[in-house]
């Protein structure tokens, strides 16, 4: 996901609203005093993605709507959602196509799809089904100053068991820690995969068939686009007003010439695999040869072995040894005999194909000449109906042809589709088999992610009194020492909580994730300086060059100072006291 743009819109002429703003690519600073409406900004957008993002009265009673412009896998949403306490969302499509959702269950479910996240059945606190919300996904990724730096996860509620490690295998793709109904699920998920091995199986078969017809063609569609191009350059020049007989004779024969280049290109061909089976054939007696010195030497052996005075033991190793080597070179060159022939039987029918073409072609040619000899004894008109009748036929056979080579293309296509989907779901349906406790995943990302927040706990400067002895508690949660983050206080507290979304951030580029957008309401700046600040924005800035990652970030004092690929937001509307983020219509010129 990729933000664009966002806007917010005024409740009528004397309310708040601003032009859209655009989104960089890397880093969007939001920057500006206390008061100027910085907040509003940056909660919405949290709040157009689902989030029940709180707003003082004067933003529910002046701002009617705010609308989020993202791109989800290359197309583009308008997400407008209605500014009051109330749920009352619509998404516009690219193409016009209209949603609109007054839960945020519904758009939840809507917005995970498009995001091609999973939307299992989880368990509740009271143990009932429940569903992942945007609201619990989205503390993740996004942190308010009121409560986001209270831990690393603060949702605005809790209701499903383990939400903070549901929503971290819900980003990386896992599964469920708690199925609601994983029987069930299971069950779905095998009748899924045998459906779609029976897809993948049907469209193999198609696959080959096509894959079949194209290569009795023996041309490649770039040679048939080709001399299609040259027969309707002929067939223009023939039907011109001031054609004549010579010129139906010339187009008779440009035909039969590159018929003949094709059948010598094909002669070329069958005489290189017509050798290649004679080398095959010689390769196949020498290896028959060596097996029968083999089986020579080992009639040798078991004479030896029946004379009591060269080996009088029934247990005898003396040719041991040798016993055990001739099995294994036996096997061997047996192997590579039915090597050979399986490329012996796939030339021969190879060399059968190309010589029922060279015939083919050879018959057209025949077929030819007559109708070019006879051109002799016509009249213009006659020999002119005839060349533009052979002409279309060939450019009708050879679009045949092509036609075959785009429909081999889109057989291939679907097919890698099935196989793909059939992939995942044997992913998703040996996922009920594992332990998901400690599988190997959770064990990597935990990893990834205890070296990530060691590096920027360091660059944020965090007291060593904080333990770089990181462990986790329920999968995921960092224990610092034997202290939970929760634990901590002030500014210690806020480096840790920045630090641990960096590391997250960061190890979900690593696992391809289809979010990385982090969004920070950066805490009161006398609980961090400028110089942290600066080094820390600095650093997540690679990590946007790296992985596509976009941050927004809003600050009073710190200014960030990027290049081309980032953006400074600052306030533009005359206020009372102060430039402001939002104006009445008026001011801002709408």
């Amino acid at each position: 996901m990729k933000l664009i743009t966002l806007q917010i819109h005024s409740n009528g002429s004397h309310g708040l609203g601003c032009e859209p703003l655009k989104f960089s690519d890397h880093i969007t600073h939001i920057y500006g005093p206390n008061g100027c409406g910085k907040t509003p900004i940056i909660k919405s957008i949290a709040f157009c993605l689902g989030f029940p993002a709180v707003f003082r009265n004067d933003i529910y009673d002046r701002c009617k709507m705010a609308s989020l412009e993202v791109e989800i896998n290359q197309k583009i949403f308008k997400i407008v959602r209605q500014i009051s306490r109330d749920v009352d969302i619509e998404v516009i499509e690219h193409n016009g196509i209209r949603q609109r959702f007054f839960s945020e269950a519904e758009f939840s479910e809507f917005l995970f799809q498009q995001l091609e996240l999973g939307y299992p059945n989880l368990v509740s606190n009271r143990n009932t089904v429940i569903k992942p919300y945007t609201s619990t996904l989205l503390p993740l990724l996004f942190t308010d100053q009121d409560n986001g730096y209270s831990d690393v996860y603060s949702a605005p509620d809790n209701f499903i068991k383990d939400q903070f490690q549901e929503m971290i295998r819900l980003l990386f793709g896992l599964s469920p820690k708690n199925f609601f109904d994983s029987r069930k699920e299971k069950i779905d998920s095998k009748k899924q995969l045998e459906y779609l091995d029976h897809e993948v199986k049907r469209r193999e078969e198609a696959l080959k068939a096509a894959q079949h017809v194209t290569e009795t063609l023996g041309r490649s569609s770039e040679e048939i686009t080709e001399e299609i191009n040259s027969l309707e350059s002929e067939l223009e020049a023939v039907t011109a007003k001031n054609s004549t007989k010579a010129d139906s004779i010339r187009a008779f024969d440009n035909i039969i010439s590159q018929l003949l280049n094709q059948i010598r290109t094909l002669e070329t061909t069958l005489s290189e695999i017509r050798k290649r089976r004679k080398s095959i054939t010689i390769m196949i007696e020498e290896i028959n040869s060596e097996t029968n010195t083999l089986s020579l030497n080992e009639s040798s052996r078991q004479i030896f072995l029946s004379f009591e005075e060269v080996c009088s033991n029934l247990n005898c190793g003396l040719f041991s040894s040798s016993s055990n080597s001739y099995a294994k070179n036996l096997l061997y060159l047996k192997d590579q005999i039915k090597d050979l022939a399986r490329n012996d039987a796939a030339y021969l029918r190879e060399e059968d194909r190309i010589e029922t073409q060279i015939q083919s072609h050879a018959e057209s040619v025949q077929k030819l000449l007559v109708e070019r000899n006879s051109q002799d004894h016509s009249s213009e008109t006659a020999a002119l109906i005839s060349t533009v009748s052979n002409l279309k036929d060939r450019i009708f056979q050879l679009q045949m042809q092509l036609f075959e080579h785009n429909k081999l293309s889109e057989i291939e296509k679907e097919y890698v589709r099935f196989l793909n989907k059939r992939n995942a779901a044997l992913e998703k349906y040996e996922s009920f088999q594992a332990i998901r406790s400690d599988s190997s995943e959770i064990v990597r990302i935990r990893a990834d992610l205890r070296r990530s927040l060691i590096v920027w706990l360091d660059r944020l400067h965090t007291p060593n009194n904080v333990s770089r002895d990181i462990t986790f508690r329920h999968d995921f949660e960092p224990i610092m020492g034997n202290e939970r983050i929760s634990q901590l206080s002030g500014s210690t507290k806020v480096r840790t909580v920045l630090a641990f979304h960096a590391a997250l951030v960061e190890i979900l580029v690593e696992a391809k994730s289809p979010i990385k957008i982090l969004v920070l309401d950066t805490p009161k700046q006398h609980e961090i300086n400028n110089d942290d600040l600066d080094r820390y924005f600095k650093a997540l800035k690679i990590v946007c060059e790296k992985g596509g990652v976009q941050v927004v970030f809003s600050t009073t004092e710190y200014k960030y100072s990027g290049d081309q690929f980032d953006t400074t937001w600052e306030p533009r509307y005359e206020g009372d006291e102060q430039k402001m983020f939002l104006a009445s219509p008026t001011l801002i010129g709408l």
